[in-house]
């Protein structure tokens, strides 16, 4: 794990131990979308021609979550993480997961930091080379502002990691995505 990911992890746990402790009207089940954009970093599990990659594409997210009081939330999420050209092939790439969500407040004003760790299944298809099914782990960070009590805007990186088997020389490969979303989300309170 990366120094910057050791830290983001260390504040998701700091946060969520303290939201346990604390009690909040603010809970309820909660639905979210957001767009924008993701880079693949391979570690050339596809192809060791880094010259014929395309490693830059657009992302999505939607989730499903409940959130416990305005310091914790859990969800479930779907990622569609971009398709790819590497060479000749098109490689796309999906993914969900179940987070955790640690949430700090910033003060009254409606502003709010956020950061979650999860754990899901990544899936890549890369056409005529293969189809990949493989776990992965899920870490970000981001800010959220309140426009009323229900409906809040959002902005979050995500990392996502997982080892890809069956491309390239069939060594197990880490491959890291980023993205980098903007969205809504909408509280049932």
């Amino acid at each position: 794990m990366t120094k910057i990911g050791f830290i983001l992890a260390s504040i998701l746990i700091f946060v969520s131990g303290n939201a346990l402790a604390k009690e909040s009207q603010e809970l309820g089940v909660y639905i979210a979308g957001e767009g924008g954009w993701a880079h693949w970093d391979d570690s050339n599990s596809i192809t060791s021609d880094w010259c014929c990659m395309d490693d830059d594409d657009y992302a999505y997210q939607v989730s499903v979550g409940y959130k416990f009081n305005r310091y914790f939330a859990m969800d479930a999420r779907y990622n569609g993480l971009g398709n790819y050209s590497v060479a000749s092939e098109s490689v796309d790439i999906t993914a969900w997961s179940v987070n955790g969500v640690g949430i700090l407040p910033i003060s009254n004003n409606g502003w709010e930091l956020f950061g979650q760790l999860g754990l899901g299944n990544a899936d890549v298809d890369a056409g005529s080379v293969g189809h990949d099914k493989e776990s992965m782990w899920t870490l970000g960070a981001g800010v959220r502002y309140s426009l009323t009590a229900n409906l809040s805007l959002s902005s979050q990186l995500d990392v996502y990691s997982f080892d890809t088997y069956k491309f390239g020389n069939g060594s197990s490969d880490r491959n890291y995505i980023s993205a980098w979303t903007f969205g809504v989300q909408y509280i049932f309170k």
